[in-house]
């Protein structure tokens, strides 16, 4: 009985050891843990120290360096257009003087501002080292107008304003476009008239939707360089016909174009014309758009139409050289 007894409490006694072996092992890895993970917080912080230190450094060296060095100070705005707008108007339209810091403009934000300007059509900008800004602006020249004829509101007078359109086919205000550029810069009334554009087209700075229209402008641009530009001028143009483009000159002509293949409708047009003066009379109407004979018709009166010689006329818009 004793001996049983005594292996009982020597069983006992190592259950207790194992016991107390196990709890010594947990809390000395709960205590690696630990150690663990304050050593990563410590190096987290002090990394985010150091990298919100060098981030603020560089800041400020950057700041003392670069935006406040008076080396980088804008001294000159080199402005280059193609057009008539006024230099000292664009730099006004960019919001950018002298005293401003080169580096510190963001260009292509100031590019994105100009370019919605229903005037320009597309800027690009350098900065010349150390103290100059150079912009070069390409301009929308107006080759076409329309006339708008609206009200203030019921029972008003009607009254008509003038819309110009460019080469693409862009909208701009004619009121908008005097106030900014040089001083007789631009003839309205030498720039043709659209007729039949619908009114929900006349959004500055949008582009017309019409094919027509846009086929108009084409035709204009062509016979600017065409055999017959400086010997009649377009006056009107309308567009509301399907598939052909009625002209009327401010000689009195009335001339139909197809839509396409304007540079040999043009030349026929050429030869009718000096058939004209040949025979001393005056094209009253051609149909330029059929294709396999020439419809025409004359003045009934004799023509005082004189010998042919070719105009040299200006252009309808007085474009610099950049």
């Amino acid at each position: 009985m004793p001996l049983f007894q005594h292996n009982k409490n020597r069983s006992r006694r190592s259950d207790r050891d194992k016991l107390l072996e196990v709890r010594l092992r947990s809390s000395a890895a709960r205590g690696k843990q630990l150690r663990t993970v304050a050593t990563t917080l410590v190096s987290a912080f002090a990394l985010l120290a150091g990298l919100l230190l060098f981030w603020r450094g560089g800041e400020w060296v950057l700041n003392q360096m670069v935006f406040a060095n008076d080396d980088f100070m804008i001294r000159k705005v080199e402005i280059q257009t193609d057009g008539v707008i006024s230099a000292e108007q664009i730099r006004r339209w960019a919001s950018i003087g002298v005293g401003e810091n080169l580096l510190r403009i963001d260009l292509q934000e100031a590019r994105r501002d100009l370019e919605l300007n229903p005037l320009i059509e597309s800027v690009s900008m350098e900065r010349v080292p150390a103290s100059t800004l150079r912009m070069t602006v390409a301009e929308r020249e107006p080759i076409a107008r329309v006339r708008w004829y609206h009200s203030d509101g019921p029972g008003q007078r009607l009254v008509s304003d003038n819309f110009v359109i460019s080469e693409s086919g862009h909208v701009m205000v004619w009121s908008a476009f005097v106030a900014v550029s040089e001083p007789n810069s631009v003839d309205l009334e030498s720039l043709p008239i659209l007729e039949g554009v619908r009114d929900v087209e006349f959004r500055p700075g949008r582009r017309l939707e019409s094919s027509q229209a846009l086929a108009a402008l084409r035709l204009i641009r062509r016979f600017d360089v065409s055999p017959m530009a400086g010997l009649v001028d377009l006056a009107r143009i309308d567009v509301s016909f399907p598939r052909v483009l009625v002209v009327t000159t401010a000689q009195g002509q009335e001339v139909t174009f197809g839509i396409d293949e304007f540079d040999t409708q043009l030349r026929r047009w050429r030869v009718v014309h000096e058939a004209a003066v040949r025979g001393a009379r005056s094209i009253a109407f051609l149909d330029l758009s059929v294709t396999n004979n020439l419809p025409v018709r004359w003045h009934e009166t004799a023509s005082t139409t004189p010998p042919f010689k070719r105009l040299v006329k200006p252009s309808r818009y007085k474009k610099k050289h950049v």
